[in-house]
């Protein structure tokens, strides 16, 4: 089986032509730049420098991405090279350029920056107070707010439930770090850029260097990883794609690891407070909550978590009464972007823990305080207020299945922490996606698609629906990802839309060519439209031709001169959602404050299942990295501004070793919302998985007496307030 995906990483495109670059980062996260001196000598060494200087007369400003901007939002726009202040420690100030990676890094060492220290803003609710500007020119440090209100939030019940959460800073932490190769091809250049959004990192890379779409092409090559950082753009890539059109030779840069840790963003970092009402049957009858988003310093993908998180803070209930306020403000902190979840992780995690509490206080067992406030099938459509439309998610059924395990699993167990969690997960159904198939007189099927491949493996679905579609084996069918040039239009992979979307793009695109060999098979064989039929990747009709398909596309050849193809760009119109019911049973080392995962079930429903494989490797992924958002990962920044948090010596991740026994089952309903009726599920380990760990260790805590109070919490944290207690 040939598969396209088995190609490079970006460092195996260079060769002995290539140039290097290299970036001047900033020391402090917020201070005036009174001088940058490039020394003659970096000059004479190096074959190009830029600093804001050059950069502000070749660039345009940026601002937020569009899609991820509230609608009436103002927008605000930034340099690509900072050239009065910086906003935030590791911000490129310059880039070199030169023949040989070691000389740039000692060409870096010899720039000279004079600086004037400004005091930063850290904590997001210091920025609330706009006494100190991260932006002058926005006025303000509130990047996006919003508000959503349903029937009347004061509504009074029998139970006040009060949670407030703090999540702590996270990164990605993929494998292989941020890198790009840039090239010359004729009148454009071809950048190699392992991003998520191969499409609107061109649109970005365009609007920056005031290029037109033709004049750049974008190929992604195995990224190694993405985690949500790769993508959209960077100010690395601006830079690295001007030199090689001022330069017109190859270049390419790689992050190190401290650059991937400081400068890719970063994410969570938010302050989640809820009040809810109780009537004391159980019934939820209203929910007042309060998000607040540190989104670090402005650069194009601030926003996602704002908009994606606050509209699933319901979870799969029914609220009557609410009001939401959310609000992303800036800091000098690395500017924040999507990391696997991009907000919902937290929005279900607080919605999640609502429920806990409700059931504690109540003395109502948690499955079955959750039954009582489930959106029912008699519900749908279902409007949560928050602009979400269920329509065909089927939530009594699943946790009436997840019940007898539940059960089970519990009756089990003793002196453990017992949590679960629902959670629901927009992924895909609404925007576009492109795909083209090339049916070769060579005899092989080409299939391009805007999907990148960074592990999820989209390879498996795309050939199940041809040979479904068209009848051709795996074997001939020949898959590849995200080319800017190859297709009229695309998105990427990202927010577990990849099935739902590039499937569906796929699967109307052969359908297109079925037609359109039903009609060519007609003139040929002086046959009705109607009675041609394609089956197991032969074409016949009711007269008794037959030839096999590839015969057809040779036969098209040699009449039309043109290959056998056809190319469409999926517009979904309503969005798809996943859902699933999680448990986590944990134990806790008192004298080392170790979590220890002893059980994990998980049910969701992920819908058409293409691969069971690639599904069931997704969902174990995803909860792995909730154990580790749970109870590792946090980004410490000094009250300075610097983060110490620079590698994985410092920065701490899961790893197999402390990976535990999970167990995946899947209850699938056919989603409504899209040709395939498949369901994404990229990120509901993650989501559902945060909630239901995080609820396990406060059923320990809660015996100790110990109030949970920020994620992570575990290690010496867990020690000290055993101590405490």
């Amino acid at each position: 089986m040939r598969n396209h995906s088995l190609g490079n990483y970006v460092g195996d495109f260079t060769n002995r032509e290539v140039l290097y670059a290299a970036f001047l980062r900033s020391t402090y996260p917020h201070a005036k730049i009174l001088r940058i001196d490039v020394p003659q000598s970096v000059k004479q060494k190096s074959k190009l420098v830029l600093t804001a200087k050059e950069v502000s007369d070749l660039t345009n400003e940026i601002g937020p991405t569009t899609s991820l901007r509230p609608i009436g939002q103002a927008p605000w726009r930034v340099p690509i090279l900072p050239k009065h202040k910086t906003t935030y420690f590791g911000q490129p100030l310059a880039m070199v350029v030169a023949k040989d990676p070691y000389i740039c890094a000692d060409l870096i060492e010899e720039f000279v920056v004079e600086y004037e220290p400004l005091t930063p803003v850290i904590q997001p609710e210091e920025a609330m107070s706009d006494k100190i500007l991260v932006l002058e020119s926005y006025g303000s440090n509130i990047a996006s707010s919003i508000s959503f209100s349903q029937g009347n939030p004061n509504t009074k019940g029998d139970l006040t439930v009060d949670v407030e959460l703090r999540i702590e800073r996270q990164v990605a932490a993929p494998i292989e770090t941020r890198g790009c190769f840039v090239y010359p091809d004729d009148e454009k250049i071809v950048a190699v850029i392992p991003t998520k959004m191969p499409f609107e990192t061109r649109r970005i890379i365009c609007e920056a260097l005031r290029l037109r779409s033709e004049q750049i092409k974008i190929v992604v090559p195995r990224i190694g990883g993405s985690f949500g950082s790769k993508g959209p753009a960077y100010p690395e890539e601006i830079l690295v794609c001007l030199a090689s059109k001022l330069l017109k030779l190859p270049v390419f840069w790689s992050a190190t690891r401290t650059e991937e840790t400081i400068t890719s963003n970063h994410a969570r970092d938010s302050v989640l407070k809820a009040k809810a009402e109780f009537l004391k049957n159980g019934k939820l009858i209203a929910l007042n909550a309060d998000i607040l988003i540190d989104c670090g310093a402005p650069w194009v993908s601030n926003l996602g978590a704002l908009l994606r998180g606050t509209r699933l803070l319901t979870g799969c209930y029914k609220v009557p009464n609410l009001q939401v306020n959310a609000t992303s403000v800036f800091t000098n902190k690395t500017p924040a972007g999507p990391v696997r979840g991009n907000g919902r992780p937290e929005a279900i995690l607080l919605i999640e823990r609502v429920m806990n509490e409700a059931a504690t206080e109540l003395n109502i067992d948690p499955l079955e305080l959750r039954r009582i406030n489930l959106i029912t099938q008699s519900d749908l459509p279902y409007d949560n207020g928050l602009g979400v439309k269920i329509v065909d998610c089927d939530f009594e059924t699943l946790l009436s299945v997840f019940k007898s395990k539940y059960e089970r699993i519990v009756a089990q167990t003793q002196d453990v922490g017992i949590g679960m969690a629902l959670y629901l997960e927009d992924t895909g159904g609404q925007g576009i996606e492109g795909a083209k198939v090339i049916l070769n007189p060579s005899g092989e099927l080409d299939v391009y698609v805007g999907a990148v491949f960074y592990g999820q493996n989209i390879t498996p679905v795309v050939q199940k629906i041809v040979r479904s579609t068209l009848g051709i084996s795996n074997d001939h069918i020949v898959v590849k990802f995200a080319d800017t040039d190859a297709l009229k239009n695309g998105v990427g992979s990202f927010g577990s839309r990849t099935t739902v979307m590039t499937g569906s793009a796929v699967l109307l695109a052969c359908e297109k060519l079925v037609k359109k060999i039903a009609q060519f098979c007609s003139k040929l064989w002086d046959s009705r439209v109607d009675s041609i039929k394609l089956q197991d990747g032969f074409v016949y009709d009711d007269k008794g031709n037959k030839a096999h398909i590839f015969e057809i596309s040779k036969c098209y050849f040699e009449k039309t001169g043109e290959i056998l193809s056809e190319e469409v760009v999926y517009s979904g119109n309503e969005t798809t959602y996943s859902y699933g019911a999680h448990l986590a049973i944990v134990r806790i080392d008192q004298e080392t404050g170790e979590v220890r995962v002893i059980k994990y079930f998980a049910l969701d429903d992920v819908g058409n299942l293409f691969s069971e494989e690639e599904v069931h490797g997704q969902l174990i992924g995803g909860i792995v990295h909730a154990f580790s958002n749970a109870f590792f990962e946090r980004m410490v920044y000094t009250k300075e501004g610097i983060p110490i948090s620079t590698n994985f010596s410092n920065y701490l991740i899961a790893s197999a070793v402390e990976s535990f026994d999970m167990q995946t089952e899947f209850y699938n309903t056919q989603a409504k919302t899209n040709p395939l009726g498949a369901r994404g599920v990229g990120e509901g380990g993650t989501i559902g998985g945060l909630a239901a760990l995080v609820n396990a260790l406060h059923d320990v805590l809660k015996k100790h007496k110990i109030k949970l109070k920020k994620i992570p919490w575990g290690g010496e944290f867990i020690v000290k307030s055993w101590d405490e207690s």
